[in-house]
């Protein structure tokens, strides 16, 4: 995210943000951190979300 995302693009995110969270066994909190690129999450965790989202490994961590 680039920081100046809307309002009602935030409230769109948040539900998809946490449903991939829950898919992928990464608590919200940390699936924020990461996504923010606050966070260096190990293998596992990148697969795991990849999965969850539906997007080659390649593509999230390309």
């Amino acid at each position: 995210m680039n920081g100046s995302c809307g309002e009602s693009e935030l409230r769109d995110r948040e539900p998809q943000a946490s449903r991939a969270s829950g898919r992928s066994g990464v608590d919200i909190a940390g699936y924020s951190r990461i996504e923010q690129g606050h966070s260096s999450p190990k293998a596992d965790a990148l697969i795991r979300i990849a999965d969850a989202i539906g997007v080659p490994l390649v593509e999230l961590v390309g």
